[in-house]
């Protein structure tokens, strides 16, 4: 039968190593780190189970070799990260701790690697990595170029409040905004850089109808007159962060509703605002 395990249970002989002097200390090197993370999805499989599991359990849950799956085991054991029990293996103390942290850091690697084109605005603005815990990313692409700008007009469909802080601004989502502002069913608060006021009002799409918007509809505009080096919008609980390429072009959004990031994105709205002006119909 299997043994259940305790996620705080501690096992006799952690973190020793049997041999010469029995009861030495096993002492991990920065060499030992690398098999440690060569290993990590047998620490974080033995972590997330509540029995001890065999060799044959590893193996067939991590479609692993049975030399591989041998090699593993024996490189964590003479670790002292796990150990033999009932016939199978668990984490020692020492295991669960190495199997959190590593599982931890090779999860917060994966997603610098995912929000790569973002890090610049992230580090730059009073975000912390660990604020996009959860979030999705879409990349533009050869046969899809405007993805990032079709999924901003989509979660702009989908809002009743919609505020942005941009240097550009995305067609689509736009002409969405405009429909649900002239609808009723959107209020938005805009804040542009210069450039991106400038190429608004003299815009032939946009511009001439932009004084009965804002006379008629709940938007309200603002321009900044510092460059904004960044593009967010907060489409109700969402945040969205956008990313352009050398040429301007779209190209990845951003997009989380955690409450740190979403929090931090309102509070960046409104500094911005608050340093801007108000546009009237007259300033059109």
């Amino acid at each position: 039968m299997d043994r259940k395990i305790s996620r705080h249970e501690t096992f006799p002989g952690s973190g020793t190593r049997s041999g010469d002097g029995i009861g030495e200390t096993k002492t991990m090197k920065r060499d030992d780190v690398i098999d440690v993370i060569r290993r990590e999805p047998v620490l974080r499989t033995l972590r997330r189970s509540d029995t001890v599991l065999r060799q044959s359990d590893l193996t067939d849950r991590l479609d692993l070799s049975k030399s591989t799956a041998h090699r593993a085991i024996a490189t964590l054991e003479d670790l002292g990260a796990i150990e033999r029990v009932d016939g199978g293996y668990a984490l020692t103390a020492l295991g669960a701790v190495l199997a959190d942290e590593t599982t931890g850091y090779l999860t917060r690697i994966d997603r610098i690697g995912d929000l790569a084109v973002f890090l610049d605005v992230i580090e730059e603005l009073p975000f912390d990595l660990d604020d996009f815990e959860a979030y999705s990313v879409t990349h533009a692409t050869v046969d899809n170029p405007t993805a990032p700008m079709i999924r901003l007009a989509e979660l702009t469909e989908r809002s009743t409040t919609v505020r942005v802080v941009t240097s550009s601004l995305a067609p689509q989502s736009f002409d969405a905004g405009r429909h649900l502002l002239r609808q009723g069913e959107l209020t938005s608060a805009m804040v542009l850089d210069r450039r991106a006021f400038d190429s608004l009002i003299e815009s032939e799409r946009y511009g001439a109808d932009l004084a009965a918007d804002l006379r008629e509809t709940p938007l309200s505009l603002y321009r900044h007159d510092d460059p904004i080096p960044f593009q967010l919008g907060l489409m109700d609980g969402t945040l969205c962060l956008g990313a352009n390429d050398r040429n301007r072009r779209p190209e990845a959004l951003l997009e989380t509703s955690s409450d740190a990031a979403v929090s931090t994105g309102e509070a960046l709205f409104e500094q911005y605002r608050d340093r801007a002006e108000r546009i009237t119909p007259a300033d059109v």
